[in-house]
């Protein structure tokens, strides 16, 4: 059995550089998103895996996957999506709770996965890009894109998991 603790440092750094100024919003296609996407690169790299770039057509961003082969030609898919809104109105939309912190996690399921490679199944880590409006449901929408995209190229995922809105505050949800 994994076992995961409640934040690791590696993921509070994780989750603080995409909500820090450096990727304030991590829009899509903007300096702050490439900044975004370049830290999930990292991370994942800093946690034994070897991530790639999905370029998404109409977005200009990416998708960040990471490969992880079983001893059989079925995959696992987890994901989170690493992008927000951006800025709006001048104000920035920074998005631990959607969706830094499902990336925070992601990475830690990546890193515990990493160290003890799996057995059966393969598992496919990725984190999407262009999953917010105006991308949403739309063929620039990361998650649409991989699946679209990965048809023939990968066995299909025989089961799948999308981390959102980890860290809701409760007083939000009243």
């Amino acid at each position: 059995m994994i076992r995961f603790s409640p934040m690791t440092t590696e993921m509070r750094k994780l989750v603080e550089e995409l909500c820090s100024p450096a990727c304030a919003g991590r829009k899509p296609g903007t300096k702050e998103g490439d900044a975004a996407r370049a830290a999930v690169v990292s991370a994942l790299r800093g946690a034994g895996l070897d991530p790639h770039e999905q370029p998404v057509p109409g977005l200009r961003g990416a998708n960040v996957v990471a490969i992880l082969p079983g001893d059989v030609e079925r995959y696992v898919l987890v994901g989170a999506h690493f992008d927000h809104l951006g800025k709006l109105g001048g104000q920035v939309y920074w998005g631990a709770d959607d969706n830094a912190a499902a990336v925070g996690i992601l990475l830690e399921v990546s890193r515990a996965l990493a160290a003890k490679r799996p057995t059966g199944r393969g598992v496919i880590l990725a984190a999407f890009d262009g999953e917010e409006p105006p991308h949403f449901t739309q063929n620039t929408m990361g998650s649409i894109f991989f699946a679209c995209d990965q048809a023939g190229a990968l066995p299909e995922p025989l089961r799948d998991h999308a981390s959102m809105l980890v860290g809701m505050l409760e007083s939000k949800l009243a």
